[in-house]
């Protein structure tokens, strides 16, 4: 049986200063894709809440218990 063989291409190798200058243009896109992630999370906080009106049961080792109704809020 024969064995396909893929060449794995290494990076470039380059002076420390070419180096740093590519991992802070880096870090400048790692840092942006960081605040548009932390705002996407924001305004998935911010989505209202749907009202459960399924009555779930939970089932424990000893009983069964229902959605506790002091979990519920309000909207004002």
């Amino acid at each position: 049986m024969a064995t396909a063989t893929t060449k794995v291409e290494l990076p470039r190798v380059v002076s420390q200063a070419e180096w740093l200058a590519a991992r802070k243009e880096l870090l400048g896109k790692e840092k942006e894709f960081t605040r548009l992630r932390d705002e996407l999370n924001r305004q998935r906080r911010e989505l209202p809440w749907e009202k459960v009106e399924k009555k779930y049961v939970f089932e424990g080792h000893a009983e069964r218990r229902r959605l506790p109704t002091s979990l519920a809020v309000e909207a004002s």
